[in-house]
């Protein structure tokens, strides 16, 4: 296992909702502040090796205020790149970077105590992500991971200028490639945790997605089921993984149909998201012009 604190100043920003970048805040906003916004975190020095398999990989945050606005629905998502370089004050340095395909939503509970760091802080597992970025061709051992985050709602986190020793920390847990493990013996080995079978399975309220017509021009209509009234966000993104569209919703129970009006997006393959506090869906539809 390794884990790796944000490292220096550089190494985590907010990116206001007009493209301005922020990279000395003593605290970070997850995500409202005036507006929502997007959270970048740099880690270096993991020392995983290309191929790896990755057992666990999670996010820990301090509580820096106890300021809570809900629904709170966080997407995490890594920067699809072999060796992410620091932040800069360059317009737009979060949103611009290319997102992984793999991402998990975090609803977490209200932070209540400053300065505190257990598991209302600790994101879901993030494997599915590390697992994407370390079987890239060109990872290496010396290379750096950046995690993103975006959303809806605000819990605060303690930065890296806030406080070095309280700043976000990822820890990951791996199986070296056998080719790695002979080559350094002192690499660690873990082994998959099996799932006990009185363990609780996940249930999603909300049901798969159906969108149509498909393909479609400026319109599209999105029908799914739900089990409960509940908060969700919307979003779409196209194959580079960069945001084009996102709202909020109010789900009923029951059946659901809502229209999404002037997309006005170029044709190409796009990826429909909603999520509430516990469901993602996800499909795929084509704008054709």
């Amino acid at each position: 296992s390794t884990c790796v604190r944000v490292g220096s100043t550089t190494d985590d920003a907010e990116e206001r909702a007009s493209g301005a970048m922020s990279l000395n805040s003593s605290d970070l906003e997850l995500i409202f502040d005036a507006n929502d916004q997007t959270v970048g975190m740099r880690f270096v020095g993991l020392n995983i090796p290309q191929g790896a398999t990755i057992v666990s990989a999670t996010l820990q945050f301090t509580v820096d205020e106890a300021a809570n606005i809900n629904p709170c629905i966080l997407m995490i998502y890594g920067e699809a790149h072999d060796n992410p370089v620091a932040f800069t004050q360059s317009n737009g340095n979060i949103t611009s970077r290319l997102r992984t395909t793999a991402s998990i939503d975090w609803s977490p509970p209200d932070w209540l105590v400053v300065g505190e760091a257990g598991p209302s802080q600790m994101t879901p597992d993030l494997t599915s992500i590390l697992q994407e970025i370390v079987d890239r061709p060109g990872f290496t051992t010396g290379s750096a991971v950046v995690l993103i985050l975006d959303g809806v709602g605000q819990r605060v986190a303690e930065s890296f200028d806030g406080s070095s020793e309280s700043g976000p920390e990822l820890c990951v847990s791996y199986e070296a490639p056998m080719g790695a493990r002979a080559d350094n013996p002192d690499l660690p080995v873990n082994l998959q945790r099996e799932k006990s079978a009185d363990e609780p399975q996940v249930v999603q309220s909300v049901g798969p997605l159906s969108v149509h017509p498909n393909p479609a021009r400026d319109r599209l209509t999105v029908t799914f089921s739900s089990e409960k009234d509940a908060a969700a966000l919307s979003e779409i993104r196209n194959v580079g993984g960069q945001k084009v569209f996102g709202e909020q919703w109010q789900v009923q129970k029951g059946a659901n149909s809502i229209l999404l009006e002037g997309l006005d997006l170029p044709s190409g393959i796009y990826f429909l998201r909603v999520w509430t506090e516990d469901s993602l869906q996800t499909t795929k539809f084509t704008i054709n012009r």
